[in-house]
């Protein structure tokens, strides 16, 4: 089970693995500055600092930017979807499939090596057009 706190992301259930959770300014990551977010904007779909974020409220009046108290609305951040597409058994591999007997999500190895007599294995771009579904 994963759990967010803080600013860092653990997996929970005994390992070891901890992945930290970095929301950087959109606008000063254009400018090659890593400075932590404070906001985020939904319809802008950009997270800001908060200099930053005084000038996109005098830009987009109309825009309301979501602040730390409701991160839980902001997106997941890019090292936690990496780390969340990486193959469990394969690190160097993205998950692009998912067998429904197993309940797993595999990449092309795994399905080779451990799934070839599944018989209803799909990549998950084919599930995720024809049904809505919560993989």
């Amino acid at each position: 089970m994963a759990t967010v706190s803080g600013s860092s992301y653990s997996i929970a259930k005994g390992s070891e693995c901890e992945i930290p959770v970095n929301f950087y300014c959109s606008t000063c990551e254009d400018h090659s500055k890593k400075i932590d977010a404070d906001f985020y904007c939904e319809i802008c779909l950009k997270f800001f600092c908060i200099t930053c974020n005084q000038l996109h409220g005098q830009l987009h009046v109309k825009h309301t930017a979501l602040g730390r108290k409701d991160k839980n609305r902001w997106p997941v951040s890019k090292n936690v979807e990496e780390f969340l597409l990486d193959c469990e058994d394969h690190k160097d591999k993205k998950v692009e499939m998912y067998c429904p007997e197993h309940s797993k999500l595999c990449c092309a190895n795994c399905v080779l090596l451990n799934h070839r007599t599944c018989r209803k294995v799909a990549l998950i771009s084919e599930i995720c057009t024809k049904e809505s579904t919560d993989l």
